[in-house]
Protein backbone atom coordinates (compact mmCIF):
# COMPACT_ATOMS: atom_id res chain seq x y z
CA UNK A 1 0.00 0.00 0.00
CA UNK A 2 3.61 2.19 0.78
CA UNK A 3 4.37 1.22 -3.12
CA UNK A 4 0.92 2.71 -4.34
CA UNK A 5 0.39 5.78 -2.23
CA UNK A 6 3.89 6.48 -2.63
CA UNK A 7 3.78 6.06 -6.60
CA UNK A 8 0.74 7.63 -6.94
CA UNK A 9 1.05 10.97 -5.55
CA UNK A 10 4.56 11.54 -5.97
CA UNK A 11 6.01 11.94 -2.48
CA UNK A 12 9.21 11.65 -0.28
CA UNK A 13 8.52 7.98 1.65
CA UNK A 14 8.51 10.75 4.97
CA UNK A 15 5.19 11.92 3.38
CA UNK A 16 3.48 8.64 2.77
CA UNK A 17 4.25 7.81 6.58
CA UNK A 18 2.36 11.19 7.32
CA UNK A 19 -0.33 9.96 4.69
CA UNK A 20 -0.56 6.56 6.19
CA UNK A 21 -0.79 7.61 10.15
CA UNK A 22 -3.81 10.27 8.77
CA UNK A 23 -5.38 7.61 7.10
CA UNK A 24 -5.47 5.03 9.90
CA UNK A 25 -6.60 7.51 12.21
CA UNK A 26 -9.69 8.66 9.93
CA UNK A 27 -10.25 5.40 9.57
CA UNK A 28 -9.91 4.12 13.22
CA UNK A 29 -12.41 7.37 13.67
CA UNK A 30 -15.21 6.08 11.19
CA UNK A 31 -14.84 2.56 12.85
CA UNK A 32 -15.61 3.75 16.21
CA UNK A 33 -17.96 6.51 15.34
CA UNK A 34 -20.00 4.01 13.59
CA UNK A 35 -20.12 1.80 16.42
CA UNK A 36 -21.00 4.16 19.11
CA UNK A 37 -23.41 5.81 17.11
CA UNK A 38 -25.32 2.51 16.17
CA UNK A 39 -25.07 1.33 19.37
CA UNK A 40 -26.97 4.83 20.75
CA UNK A 41 -29.18 4.48 18.13
CA UNK A 42 -30.21 1.10 19.24
CA UNK A 43 -30.12 2.10 22.86
CA UNK A 44 -32.40 5.36 21.99
CA UNK A 45 -34.98 2.92 20.51
CA UNK A 46 -34.73 0.10 23.24
CA UNK A 47 -35.64 3.31 25.72
CA UNK A 48 -38.57 3.81 23.68
CA UNK A 49 -39.81 0.61 22.93
CA UNK A 50 -39.48 0.09 26.82
CA UNK A 51 -42.11 3.16 27.91
CA UNK A 52 -44.20 2.22 24.84
CA UNK A 53 -45.23 -1.22 27.15
CA UNK A 54 -48.43 -1.37 28.97
CA UNK A 55 -47.90 -2.29 32.79
CA UNK A 56 -49.19 -5.65 32.17
CA UNK A 57 -46.39 -6.24 28.91
CA UNK A 58 -43.51 -4.71 30.83
CA UNK A 59 -41.21 -7.44 32.54
CA UNK A 60 -41.10 -8.47 36.03
CA UNK A 61 -38.88 -6.38 38.56
CA UNK A 62 -36.65 -8.48 40.71
CA UNK A 63 -37.47 -7.40 44.17
CA UNK A 64 -41.30 -7.28 43.89
CA UNK A 65 -41.93 -11.17 44.79
CA UNK A 66 -40.04 -11.00 48.22
CA UNK A 67 -42.20 -7.18 49.22
CA UNK A 68 -45.39 -8.61 51.03
CA UNK A 69 -47.77 -5.28 51.59
CA UNK A 70 -49.21 -3.49 49.15
CA UNK A 71 -46.71 -0.21 50.68
CA UNK A 72 -43.60 -1.90 51.03
CA UNK A 73 -44.39 -3.02 46.79
CA UNK A 74 -45.37 0.82 45.86
CA UNK A 75 -42.28 1.85 47.53
CA UNK A 76 -40.21 -0.80 45.91
CA UNK A 77 -41.99 0.19 42.77
CA UNK A 78 -40.81 3.64 42.58
CA UNK A 79 -37.16 2.72 43.97
CA UNK A 80 -36.84 0.82 41.02
CA UNK A 81 -38.36 3.05 39.05
CA UNK A 82 -36.16 5.99 39.56
CA UNK A 83 -33.15 3.70 39.59
CA UNK A 84 -34.13 2.46 36.29
CA UNK A 85 -34.81 6.42 35.03
CA UNK A 86 -31.32 7.05 36.07
CA UNK A 87 -29.17 4.18 34.86
CA UNK A 88 -31.48 4.57 31.28
CA UNK A 89 -30.56 7.97 30.91
CA UNK A 90 -27.52 8.18 32.25
CA UNK A 91 -26.55 5.23 30.17
CA UNK A 92 -27.98 7.34 26.94
CA UNK A 93 -25.23 10.45 27.70
CA UNK A 94 -22.13 8.37 28.03
CA UNK A 95 -23.07 7.03 24.39
CA UNK A 96 -23.99 10.23 23.43
CA UNK A 97 -20.39 11.81 24.21
CA UNK A 98 -18.59 8.57 23.10
CA UNK A 99 -19.93 8.84 19.99
CA UNK A 100 -19.10 12.97 19.45
CA UNK A 101 -15.70 12.29 21.39
CA UNK A 102 -15.03 9.59 18.41
CA UNK A 103 -16.13 11.48 15.78
CA UNK A 104 -14.39 14.65 17.37
CA UNK A 105 -11.50 14.28 19.75
CA UNK A 106 -11.22 18.08 20.68
CA UNK A 107 -14.76 17.83 22.05
CA UNK A 108 -13.86 16.17 25.37
CA UNK A 109 -11.93 19.49 26.49
CA UNK A 110 -15.41 21.77 25.90
CA UNK A 111 -18.03 21.88 28.22
CA UNK A 112 -20.75 23.25 26.11
CA UNK A 113 -20.44 19.64 24.18
CA UNK A 114 -21.48 18.01 27.30
CA UNK A 115 -24.17 20.48 28.28
CA UNK A 116 -25.83 19.94 24.68
CA UNK A 117 -25.05 16.18 25.39
CA UNK A 118 -27.37 16.37 28.84
CA UNK A 119 -30.19 18.86 27.01
CA UNK A 120 -30.51 16.21 24.49
CA UNK A 121 -30.88 13.40 26.49
CA UNK A 122 -32.86 15.36 29.05
CA UNK A 123 -35.19 16.56 26.42
CA UNK A 124 -35.86 13.28 24.72
CA UNK A 125 -36.47 12.05 28.65
CA UNK A 126 -39.62 14.86 28.68
CA UNK A 127 -40.54 13.76 25.40
CA UNK A 128 -40.65 10.41 25.97
CA UNK A 129 -42.59 11.34 29.42
CA UNK A 130 -45.35 12.71 26.79
CA UNK A 131 -45.01 9.61 24.77
CA UNK A 132 -46.54 7.71 28.05
CA UNK A 133 -49.27 10.03 28.43
CA UNK A 134 -50.35 8.46 24.70
CA UNK A 135 -50.17 4.95 26.17
CA UNK A 136 -52.87 3.02 27.93
CA UNK A 137 -52.33 2.55 31.68
CA UNK A 138 -49.21 4.39 31.62
CA UNK A 139 -49.14 8.17 32.65
CA UNK A 140 -46.99 10.86 31.54
CA UNK A 141 -44.75 12.69 35.17
CA UNK A 142 -42.55 15.55 35.31
CA UNK A 143 -41.04 14.23 38.16
CA UNK A 144 -39.76 11.11 35.77
CA UNK A 145 -38.89 14.07 33.36
CA UNK A 146 -36.54 15.24 35.98
CA UNK A 147 -35.01 11.94 37.11
CA UNK A 148 -33.96 11.28 33.63
CA UNK A 149 -32.41 14.75 33.25
CA UNK A 150 -30.48 14.59 36.41
CA UNK A 151 -29.14 10.83 35.19
CA UNK A 152 -28.09 12.09 32.56
CA UNK A 153 -26.01 15.30 33.56
CA UNK A 154 -24.46 13.25 36.08
CA UNK A 155 -23.34 10.43 33.88
CA UNK A 156 -22.34 13.35 31.52
CA UNK A 157 -19.80 14.67 33.95
CA UNK A 158 -18.59 11.55 35.12
CA UNK A 159 -17.74 10.45 32.36
CA UNK A 160 -16.35 14.17 31.13
CA UNK A 161 -14.33 13.80 34.40
CA UNK A 162 -13.03 10.15 33.58
CA UNK A 163 -11.93 11.50 30.54
CA UNK A 164 -10.08 14.91 31.45
CA UNK A 165 -8.56 12.64 34.06
CA UNK A 166 -7.18 10.19 32.23
CA UNK A 167 -5.43 12.95 29.95
CA UNK A 168 -3.74 14.42 32.82
CA UNK A 169 -2.48 11.12 33.89
CA UNK A 170 -1.28 11.35 29.88
CA UNK A 171 0.47 14.62 30.41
Amino acid sequence: MRLIIWVGCGCFPEKVNVLLRFYHRALARCFWGTLFGSATLGWVLLIFYLSSLTPGEAPAQPGMIWQTSLEAQSQANMDTNVLAHLAMYGVLAMLLQLSLWSLNPGAVHRLRWALEIVAFAGAYGAVNELHQFFIPERTASGLDALVNLAGALGAAAAVRYLALYRESIRL
